[in-house]
């Protein structure tokens, strides 16, 4: 059991901080707006061009390969955290297996006779 708990305890540590800041980062606050038209919410930095020069976005190159790299940037920063989710989810997976297969020895043994009787 105490291995269990310290394995747990191991990926909470490991991925809460990284998970954490992603999800408070510009980035993370901004993936319900990603697909959002280009007059609707901007990403935070572009305000700091001011209102007048952000309501002009649609007219200036700039500002439109500006826009379009930050939304690049957002959708490859929600595929690196659904990929970070899966390995964690996973990860966690694996110690429930263990704890499981440790503290429920006879359940186990049933399940897997079960399983070769049914193949």
């Amino acid at each position: 059991m105490a291995e269990f708990w310290g394995k747990l305890a191991h990926i909470e540590r490991q991925y809460s901080d990284q998970l954490t800041s992603l999800l408070r980062s510009p980035a993370g606050s901004f993936l319900g707006g990603i697909e959002k038209e280009k007059g609707g919410e901007l990403p935070s930095f572009l305000s700091n061009f001011g209102d007048n020069k952000a309501k002009k976005v649609k007219d200036s190159p700039e500002m439109e390969h500006m826009w379009e790299q930050t939304k690049t940037l957002i959708k490859n920063r929600a595929v690196t955290h659904a990929a970070e989710s899966a390995k964690i989810t996973q990860e966690v997976a694996e110690v429930l297996k263990m704890y499981t297969d440790n503290t429920f020895p006879e359940q186990k043994a049933k399940i897997m006779e079960c399983k070769r009787a049914h193949q």
